[in-house]
């Protein structure tokens, strides 16, 4: 859609455009107008045959004394075609791009999106240290994608493997068990601002909540990291805390995590507990 105005003295009478290149006064291509002596147009026109890349779109009007103004020029771009191959092809290298089409095939099916998981063998040859292995792809129509990047490092042993599991006790304690593989050293960070060096840390949350716990599991050969989400219930606080010695008493427990099924007692050290008399959970932070 282009949009132009044109004010003159006399009627305006005719209007042409042209794409690039000037055609000469009255060769351009014609765009219906009601004469008047003021002009404001906007038109939609196709663009065939343009080459991909940056045109001019030049617009032109006369007068009824058959005089024609300076050319209005409006910039354009025509972008290339989309490509809608499927993909057909797959290769990849390590560390130095040997050319498209001069890589290692991966065996595939062709489809509109690639999505796979294999393995692929570390030459025997490469050496210690940091490399790239890069992945490419090729569509139905001859063009081939930029490559993927995925760094790693060989060493002389096998890379650290982090993993471990949990237990989660009353008064907020966790207990963690370290399950990783060739690991030399071990960091935790709870996500509550403190961490541990210790192979089986136990460790007590200050509050109730949702903590994302993370291990670092490290060896010559780098450092694995595996996260889990560690869900911690308990109370926050107590209120009204007081109450006489007689009559019913209203409290709100606050916390987190408190469910549909939970139950409910209060109780003192040389006391039985102490039940209420009906308890509704609002949500899993407040009864």
């Amino acid at each position: 859609m282009f949009g132009f105005f044109s004010s003159y003295a006399q009627q305006i009478i005719e209007a042409e455009y042209f794409i690039d290149t000037d055609p000469g006064v009255g060769n351009g291509i014609d765009i219906p107008i009601t004469p008047d002596e003021n002009i404001e147009i906007s038109f939609s026109t196709d663009l065939p045959g343009l080459e991909t890349g940056y045109h001019t779109l030049s617009v032109r009007f006369m007068d009824e004394n058959g005089t024609w103004t300076l050319s209005g020029i409006r910039n354009l771009y025509v972008e290339p075609e989309a490509k809608t191959g499927q993909i057909i092809a797959a290769e990849y290298f390590f560390d130095t791009d040997p050319g498209v089409g001069n890589g290692i095939p991966l065996s595939i099916s062709n489809s509109d999106t690639l999505d796979i998981a294999m393995d692929i063998p570390v030459p025997t040859d490469i050496e210690y240290g940091n490399h790239r292995l890069s992945i490419r792809t090729q569509s139905t129509d001859g063009l081939w994608s930029h490559y993927d990047d995925h760094y790693f490092i060989v060493c002389t042993e096998y890379g650290p493997l982090a993993e471990y599991d949990f237990t989660i006790s009353p008064d907020r304690w966790v207990a963690f068990e370290d399950l990783s593989q060739y690991t030399v050293s071990i960091l935790w960070d709870f996500d509550d601002g403190t961490t541990d060096t210790a192979t089986n840390p136990v460790h007590q949350f200050e509050f109730p909540g949702i903590y994302n716990v993370k291990q670092y599991a490290t060896n010559d050969c780098g450092t694995d990291t595996l996260e889990h989400e560690v869900v911690v219930r308990g109370i926050f606080s107590v209120e009204t805390n007081k109450g006489s010695n007689a009559g019913s008493v209203m409290l709100d427990v606050n916390g987190f995590g408190f469910t549909e099924d939970a139950e409910l007692s209060f109780s003192k050290d040389g006391f039985s507990p102490i039940l209420p008399d009906t308890f509704d959970v609002q949500s899993n932070e407040t009864i």
